[in-house]
């Protein structure tokens, strides 16, 4: 056996626990499985996480869930539910990408979701909407126009 056969053995081991960790990740690898990572806040983000070290995690497609208040009062006796909508990042007022780097210390578990998840064909079913052509809109002087006032006289 050579004498530089040990120590290439141990950098192949350390590279390899390395990458397991996610300390080194392959550039531009992407996982096309979605998760969903649970933060210590009660906020939940979904997406595909493209890299793990031990510090940060980091989410591409972005997706969350927003609650909307309900300001009328429900029927008696019938409970009442939160207007909860999916939203995706980026479409806020500050603009950010669509990325998301978390501090590992604010995640409390991560979770694979299967393709039959109401919150993937949601995503999925968006995503197919997004990437269709849109139909032209029409401008007013093309739209029909109806004259509601009152005939003058």
């Amino acid at each position: 056996m050579h004498a530089y056969a040990p120590w290439a053995l141990v950098a192949a081991v350390i590279i390899l626990a390395l990458a397991v960790l996610g300390v080194i990740s392959v550039p531009g690898q992407r996982s096309e499985a979605w998760q969903a990572v649970f933060l210590t806040n009660g906020q939940a983000y979904f997406g595909h996480i493209t890299r793990a070290t031990p510090n940060w995690l980091t989410l591409r497609d972005v997706y969350y869930l927003q609650t909307n208040a309900n300001v009328q009062p429900g029927t008696p006796g019938q409970p009442s539910f939160p207007d909860i909508t999916l939203m995706k990042l980026g479409k806020e007022l500050h603009g950010p990408e669509d990325e998301m780097r978390i501090n590992r210390q604010h995640v409390l578990f991560i979770e694979e979701l299967r393709n039959d998840s109401s919150v993937v064909q949601t995503i999925e079913a968006a995503r197919d909407v997004a990437e269709q052509p849109s139909a032209p809109v029409e401008s007013e002087a093309s739209a029909p126009t109806t004259n509601t006032a009152p005939p003058s006289e």
